[in-house]
């Protein structure tokens, strides 16, 4: 999936669809609250991608069906590649699509699911590959992450099936994105290391 598919698949789903999710799993809370942020440059070799984002507040049909109050949506997009620079080498095009949010969160897991849910019930440009399954990557902690892969038609010299991840803890719910042209197919596992090293770069404790 290009990265302009891939943000509009998403960005697109939340008006079309409010819901509740099926969150059974109580998440550990570490008593602190945090932020999302997006930095210049994330992971070592992604750099931001198009312009800078800006945080916004959620509109109520966004942070709703999600269970979040008091939300602030990010959405950013990083790559290893200028994609402005048509000489840029695009067949080892690297990139995360990150949309995220963050506020009170009652039920993590019960917001990934929706969020899952508006994906699934939203999206026009996109298919489910296989059910979603929850993952546990190394440095993941108080919180609940689940992993699917997504096949769509995709730009020139990128992958079709796409990791998209999803992780809740008591203050932020982020979908991740991963598309690495220089691999045929991103395992969940290795899309569900990079969105919670994505989480340990950007979510920053509020003082």
């Amino acid at each position: 999936m290009g990265v302009l598919a891939a943000v509009g698949v998403i960005i697109g789903s939340f008006a079309l669809f409010v819901g509740d999710g099926d969150g059974t799993e109580t998440v550990p809370d570490d008593g602190k609250r945090y932020e999302l942020t997006a930095p210049a440059t994330v992971l070592g070799e992604y750099k931001v991608w198009g312009d800078p984002a800006e945080e916004q507040d959620a509109a109520s049909d966004e942070a709703g069906p999600l269970g979040i109050s008091n939300g602030k949506r990010i959405i950013n997009t990083w790559s290893t590649v200028d994609t402005t620079d048509p000489d840029s080498d695009f067949d080892n095009n690297k990139s995360i699509v990150f949309i995220g949010f963050y506020g009170d969160v009652d039920d993590p897991e019960k917001s990934v699911d929706a969020y899952f849910d508006i994906v699934q019930r939203g999206s026009r440009l996109s298919e489910t590959i296989g059910d979603k399954e929850k993952q546990s990557p190394r440095g993941f902690k108080n919180g609940i992450m689940k992993c699917q892969h997504r096949k769509a038609d995709a730009e020139p010299g990128q992958p079709e099936i796409t990791p998209l991840c999803v992780w809740g803890d008591h203050s932020t719910v982020g979908m991740v994105t991963v598309v690495d042209a220089t691999k045929e197919k991103l395992s969940l596992e290795e899309g569900a290391r990079i969105a919670a090293d994505l989480r340990n770069a950007i979510r920053v404790e509020i003082e």
